[in-house]
């Protein structure tokens, strides 16, 4: 499968941006976890504001999944049909 000079560019950027976007997701769940942490150690953890902090974990978790997956949507649009039925497997 042949890409255009404009074709990496474009996807290029793409990666670098979902790259990024990635590392700060990490760097956010890493914080909310450690803040977690800190609230479970507690000697009377106060069971509202840990449930509340799992639940942003799980948030931001989520978020970074479907940043991922609106990325490779974005990818997939800068290609043609035929480059992408020879990405799935599926050209004749």
């Amino acid at each position: 499968m042949q890409l255009s000079a404009s074709q990496q560019t474009t996807l290029n950027g793409i990666k670098s941006r979902a790259l990024l976007a990635r590392a700060e997701s990490e760097r956010q769940v890493q914080k909310a976890e450690e803040e977690l942490w800190a609230l479970t150690g507690s000697a009377q953890p106060d069971a509202t504001a840990v449930e509340a902090k799992v639940r942003e974990v799980e948030r931001l978790r989520a978020g970074a999944r479907l940043d991922f997956i609106a990325a490779v949507r974005e990818a997939t649009n800068v290609l043609t049909a035929a480059q992408r039925r020879t990405l799935l497997g599926t050209a004749p």
